[in-house]
């Protein structure tokens, strides 16, 4: 791992960022130097794009700001292309209400969420969260959704619950730092299998990418991206794996790199 490269990096075709705690301020949004270097990237022919956990039905607006014509979400189960999906790991309807359920029954689990590709579906509203209607609605799961499901949120008490769900349903767990919410999404998935299957679509390697993240889902990404760049405010899981380490989200890190080292 080094601090910074030694030269302009080569040969790049895509660049894609995670969003929470790397692309983003602390106040959950782009400043004008990084929507500016995102810009400049594109009108040197290099495909731009976010890989996040979020849903993509909520996080539209922020990828129309960004300018980005590419689109990994939902922490892997979906891939979208100029706004056209490419690529979904649907969960089977059995697994999904078989977990719900399960999950409905246990006093560990504290909330749900079922997303799909226009909605979130959750057992239980807080009104903090007013804001992100209609696509965040109230279903108890006592019967099937009814339309395909490619994420499930479970807010747990007991971590150790976690895995157990996610061996009796064969499913992919995923978790995130500081939260007791974890991910449940299918085994052929996550961010950097789902990025490489976007690099099927652009036709392009996984060496032309440059990647840039800070949490639990992003070090397989950082790690099998040709250049993996951790946050300076990035776990050190993530750093461990990263080719280099940029300045930290607070001061426009993944900005700053681009502008030194791509343009």
């Amino acid at each position: 791992m080094k601090k910074a490269p030694e030269s302009k990096l080569k040969n790049i075709r895509l660049i894609i960022t995670d969003l929470d705690n790397t692309a983003l301020t602390p106040q959950k949004t782009f400043s004008k130097r990084t929507i500016r270097a995102f810009s400049a990237v594109m009108e040197h022919g290099i495909h731009t794009g976010v890989d996040t956990a979020r849903a993509q039905c909520l996080s539209t607006d922020l990828f129309r700001m960004l300018g980005v014509d590419c689109a990994v979400s939902n922490d892997g189960a979906t891939v979208y292309y100029k706004n056209e999906l490419v690529y979904g790991a649907v969960i089977p309807d059995d697994v999904v209400y078989g977990l719900l359920s399960f999950c409905n029954g246990n006093k560990a689990c504290k909330r749900l969420t079922a997303i799909t590709e226009n909605c979130l579906y959750t057992n239980l509203l807080i009104s903090e969260y007013d804001y992100l209607r209609p696509n965040f609605l109230y279903h108890d799961f006592s019967k099937p959704l009814g339309e395909p499901v490619y994420k499930i949120l479970a807010e747990l008490t007991e971590p150790d619950l976690a895995s157990e769900i996610a061996e009796r349903f064969g499913c992919r767990l995923q978790n995130y730092r500081g939260e007791s919410l974890y991910c449940y999404v299918m085994p052929q998935t996550g961010k950097f299998y789902s990025l490489c299957r976007l690099c099927d679509v652009l036709g392009i390697s996984i060496d032309q990418v440059v990647a840039f993240g800070d949490d639990y889902g992003d070090i397989e990404m950082i790690n099998g991206a040709g250049y993996g760049v951790a946050m300076d405010n990035a776990i050190d899981e993530v750093k461990e794996v990263a080719d280099y380490i940029c300045g930290p989200n607070t001061e426009d890190g993944v900005a700053e790199f681009i502008e030194k080292y791509i343009l």
